[in-house]
């Protein structure tokens, strides 16, 4: 029998359990085995990680956790890891694509009413000069008499410095043409041609010439004097009611005619002046269409000569706000009038932003402005880098424009300068040229001879006298005078002088390519919507997941954050001696039993053993123990209780079972108790 339980005891060690002392009553380490024997924190992560393994959607775990064999599962884990790096690869290329956003463009050709932009036209020749015996042709002539004066005290000037600064100073004031002198002296009108002899005719969906001669804007602009504005909209509501309902119910196209005077004759003593100082400069106009309620541009211009007519394609371009390429709104600007002064308000244009960069940089450095830009309202008061009067105070440092004009240019100012706004509209052009009046071919010299006479009439009216009549008619010295009303009243149509009239006028119409406009709608090409559908398709395609597994996750990482919080409390538990496995003192042998009973109790019980009760040996005792520790699990307790009371029930012959205590008699059947404590098949020899 002492052999027996010797074997018994050694049984917990060698029978694959946890425990590595021998739980017996009596002994000194019995109360050890009394407490539970949690496991450590790596070995409870190990099994949250095998648990989430066996039930997670990912099929590779599945594999990996329920391999029958290490060769299978190191088979398994190859492939998930070979699916894993495909998973990987595949996401990237996709990731990158969301990120650079690209952009498609789609392009509606839509029925939209066309809306008419901006029109703006100078003339190229900048100096107009007024009827011979006006008091503006003597203002004329004594601002050019001064400028010629001027010009040479400054060249005596510059002969009399040395070195580098005589040839910076002679270069600077040679680059100074009557054109910008006149500009700088703040009194354009006195050289420019008035609104009302440039614009001969002016005739909107042949609406009548005052219908649009009322809605003309004067611009002052470096080099060309003054400039001439037409906004549509702000033509009579009549006018514009009537021409779109002739253009939309006949079919007809919007269209603008434009007859336009260039004054290219100069007297004989001024016929070989050079205004501008360009051999490239031609005669003609200088057509400039922008957005309503921006600054024209010199830059974004056509020149125009003859007959031409402009065909506008307008489009409706709508960014995506995402890229954050473009801007919701612009800023304002003021520029005032450099004659009178008048300020005004325009829309902020990207060429407006370059502009004002490099004039801020010349107003801070050189304390001068450029006359070549629009002038602001708060730069009024600066005076111009190209004044000889400004060069007189400041000739040691005349080249300071051009050194700032070369820095800005080379920093880039585009960089710094708005994007474009996220809904606006263009206009592509086609410009097609004639020849133009073709007089003597169309036979038109009534025609011209009355406008030449209304043209005669106006100059008479504005400056009080004119002198038409000597450049538009063959007059000799034999001749008498006569004005262009009589030659028209007597039908002397011969005396119209067609090479005046050819050189002088152009005609200029505008319209709309088509009523239809072009919409472009910029959208994503991969949106969220696509960016999730391909990551779903990847992830299922390699590793087999959804979005169940970001859950699964979700549940592990919370059992993960819930491991020191058991941790803390089991501990806690134990420093208090609250708990029922912690002995103070050795107990009796009859004391620890009664424990046992009491602690198992309230202690779940396994399942019940087979009801086959047969003689073992002690080596099949331990392992009916062994296996019912590893059914048992956590349960240490009851199986420590079962050893410890296998020793009495072998000396008594009493066998315990998991929901009866038989106590065995000779041939008698066991008789059963309500409540006892299971410790497994065991019989004796």
């Amino acid at each position: 029998m002492s052999n027996q339980t010797q074997q018994l005891k050694q049984g917990r060690s060698s029978g694959g359990g946890d425990h590595s002392s021998p739980c017996v009553p009596g002994s000194t380490s019995f109360s050890d085995c009394l407490q539970p024997r949690s496991p450590t924190s790596a070995q409870q992560i190990g099994q949250m990680v095998l648990a989430f393994s066996k039930r997670s959607t990912i099929h590779g775990l599945n594999h990996i956790a329920q391999a029958r064999s290490a060769r299978r599962r190191i088979f398994w884990m190859l492939i998930f890891s070979a699916a894993s790096c495909g998973f990987l690869t595949n996401l990237y290329h996709i990731a990158v694509k969301y990120i650079q956003v690209p952009v498609l463009t789609n392009v509606k050709h839509d029925h939209l009413s066309f809306k008419f932009p901006d029109i703006t036209v100078c003339n190229i020749n900048p100096i107009f000069f007024p009827p011979k015996n006006s008091q503006h042709y003597e203002d004329l002539l004594r601002v050019i008499k001064q400028y010629d004066q001027d010009k040479k005290i400054y060249k005596q000037r510059a002969a009399k410095l040395k070195n580098w600064k005589r040839g910076v100073f002679t270069s600077v004031i040679n680059g100074v043409y009557i054109s910008d002198y006149l500009y700088m002296q703040r009194n354009i009108t006195l050289y420019s041609i008035p609104h009302e002899i440039f614009v001969q005719d002016c005739r909107y969906m042949g609406t009548h010439k005052d219908s649009c001669s009322s809605s003309w804007i004067t611009h002052r602009r470096w080099p060309y004097g003054a400039c001439y504005q037409l906004n549509i909209t702000k033509l009579g509501r009549d006018a514009i009611s009537r021409s779109n309902k002739k253009a939309f119910s006949s079919g007809f196209r919007p269209d603008l005619f434009l007859l336009l005077y260039k004054g290219v004759e100069y007297p004989d003593e001024f016929k070989y002046l050079d205004a501008h100082g360009l051999i490239g400069m031609p005669s003609g106009v200088l057509l400039m269409l922008h957005e309503p309620g921006t600054y024209p541009q010199i830059g974004e211009s056509f020149l125009l000569d003859k007959y031409a007519q402009v065909d506008l394609h307008m489009t409706r371009k709508q960014h995506l706000r995402k890229l954050k390429l473009c801007e919701s709104h612009r800023d304002i600007y003021d520029y005032v009038d450099v004659e009178t002064g008048e300020r005004r308000f325009y829309k902020e244009t990207r060429t407006d932003c370059v502009e004002n960069i490099t004039q801020t940089a010349i107003k801070q450095q050189c304390k001068c402005v450029g006359h070549e830009y629009p002038l602001k309202y708060d730069d009024e008061k600066y005076p111009f880098c190209r004044d000889f009067k400004w060069f007189d105070q400041h000739f040691n440092d005349s080249d300071c424009a051009n050194r700032m004009h070369r820095q800005v240019k080379e920093a880039n100012p585009l960089k710094m300068c708005y994007k474009d706004l996220c809904e606006h509209t263009t206009y592509s052009t086609v410009i097609s040229q004639a020849n133009f009046p073709a007089v003597i071919e169309r036979k038109t010299h009534r025609g011209w001879l009355r406008l030449l006479s209304m043209m005669e009439r106006d100059e008479l009216k504005k400056y009080g006298t004119t002198d038409l009549a000597s450049k538009a008619l063959k007059l000799d010295s034999t001749t008498e005078p006569m004005n262009i009303s009589e030659v028209l009243t007597n039908g002397q149509f011969e005396l119209l002088n067609v090479d005046f009239v050819e050189r002088n006028f152009m005609y200029l119409r505008i319209v709309p390519s088509s009523l239809f406009a072009d919409e472009m709608l910029e959208d994503e090409e991969y949106p969220l919507s696509r960016f999730l559908t391909d990551v779903g398709g990847c992830v299922g395609l390699w590793v087999g997941a959804s979005l169940i597994t970001v859950f699964e996750f979700c549940d592990l990482l919370l059992d993960f954050l819930g491991l020191d919080a058991i941790f803390r409390r089991k501990r806690s538990v134990r420093q208090n001696g609250h708990y029922y496995g912690q002995l103070r003192r050795a107990l009796s042998p009859h004391e620890e039993v009664t424990r046992l009973v009491e602690y198992n109790r309230r202690t779940p019980l396994p399942p019940p053993p087979s009801p086959q009760m047969t003689r073992n040996s002690p080596a099949d005792i331990n392992s009916a123990k062994g296996g019912q520790d590893d059914e048992a699990g956590s349960n240490s307790v009851a199986t420590a209780a079962a050893a410890a009371a296998t020793e009495n029930r072998l000396n008594s012959g009493i066998t315990m079972s998991a929901s009866t205590l038989s106590c065995s008699s000779a041939g008698g059947d066991p008789v059963k108790r309500p409540r006892a404590v299971q410790i497994g098949m065991v019989s004796s020899v």
